[in-house]
């Protein structure tokens, strides 16, 4: 029961930062663009975050934990449209 709560989470949170525009790609050009340290800082956090979660590190994300997540995405959201 457990994995499958840990699964829609994960899922969650992909389905969110695609969404947003923010797949894995993206976060990781954003987070190499000195020309918006801000932006890049945020991205950088995001994609550690995601490859913690999704990735190898199989690190668990609660439901407080999600929301922070994508609540941050939202944050970054702006970025991708150049505001």
């Amino acid at each position: 029961m457990d994995g499958e709560k840990d699964y829609e989470r994960i899922g969650r949170m992909i389905y969110g930062l695609q969404r947003a525009g923010l797949d894995e790609e993206r976060l990781k050009e954003m987070a190499l663009d000195a020309t918006h340290p801000e932006h890049a800082a945020r991205a950088g956090r995001m994609l550690q975050l995601f490859e913690a979660v999704v990735g190898r590190g199989g690190q668990r994300l609660d439901g407080d934990g999600l929301t922070a997540a994508l609540e941050e995405a939202c944050r970054l959201f702006p970025a991708l449209r150049g505001d």
